[in-house]
């Protein structure tokens, strides 16, 4: 028996609805990854989990997508179900365009989130001024998933990685 039967988990439902259509769930989230904790950062809450989607906090957590959302369900009182893993892979080899000279810009998107803002708008207007060639460098204390996504759509190269503070480095190449 579903505890919530209007709302089924899937990989594409929202952290942020997860989150409001059960947050008797939250622990469980919580306990599958330790970079999940930073949910419980109120402006985290309205800014992230608002636009991310829990395939892309797979990828922030490092979890295969399978285990994350079935886990979930499973202790939601929902069914498992077989999901298309194709998106959440992701390269782990530094690319050979990742250049540091090549870095023209470089935002620590610390500061912004702290204040409860999102860089959405402006790194998608900074990344539009980059000539082909250039990179943009954005740092975040977690995996910018769907900022990521979104540029990536727009035709960007994306690649991420993990410096040794623990905060992620994303870099964005223009074509």
């Amino acid at each position: 028996m579903f505890k919530d039967s209007q709302h089924e988990i899937t990989p594409a439902m929202k952290v942020g609805d997860f989150l409001r259509f059960f947050p008797e769930l939250e622990e469980q989230l919580i306990a599958l990854s330790p970079v999940f904790v930073k949910l419980r950062n109120p402006i985290l809450r309205r800014t992230i989990a608002r636009v991310a989607t829990l395939r892309q906090a797979s990828l922030a957590g490092s979890l295969g997508l399978n285990e994350m959302i079935n886990t979930l369900r499973m202790h939601a009182g929902q069914p498992g179900i077989m999901i298309d893993n194709e998106k959440t892979e992701k390269n782990m080899n530094r690319p050979a365009w990742l250049i540091a000279d090549h870095v023209v810009t470089t935002l620590d998107a610390r500061p912004i989130l702290a204040a409860g803002d999102h860089p959405l708008d402006r790194v998608l207007r900074e990344t539009r001024e980059l000539k082909p060639g250039e990179i943009y460098e954005i740092i975040t204390p977690f995996l910018p998933a769907p900022m990521i996504e979104k540029i990536g759509s727009a035709g960007f190269e994306t690649y991420s990685e993990t410096d040794r503070e623990g905060m992620v480095r994303s870099y964005f190449l223009k074509r």
